[in-house]
């Protein structure tokens, strides 16, 4: 059986907000890692499909950014994008104060 992979690199944007329970999406960010394994969380946002990007202990870091999401529901179902493997390819603005990360979504 042959499969297809798509590679997504991106952004994840939304990482100096606050989560709803109030925990501060930058301290997440602080104990992560380039190569740590994250997932897509799908939810809605002003009745719009959106993606948390979460550790793997439910823990927000952002969110995807709109225009991914919306290739990407549009191209597969929600559930094939949720199982995506998601990996931290680097952390960045350790010298500017606010961190940000870069990610890679592989979809089969």
């Amino acid at each position: 059986m042959i499969t297809h992979t798509e590679e997504y690199k991106t952004k994840i944007v939304g990482v100096s907000f606050e989560n709803e329970d109030g925990t501060s999406r930058q301290e997440v960010i602080e104990l992560c890692s380039e190569g740590d394994a994250l997932s897509l969380e799908h939810y809605y946002y002003k009745d719009e499909d959106a993606f948390k990007v979460t550790n793997l202990y439910g823990e927000a870091l952002g969110n995807l950014k709109k225009e991914l999401t919306e290739k990407l529901v549009e191209k597969y179902d929600i559930a094939t994008i949720e199982a995506a493997d998601v990996e931290i390819l680097n952390i960045t603005g350790e010298d500017k104060g606010t961190l940000g990360v870069n990610i890679q979504i592989t979809i089969t």
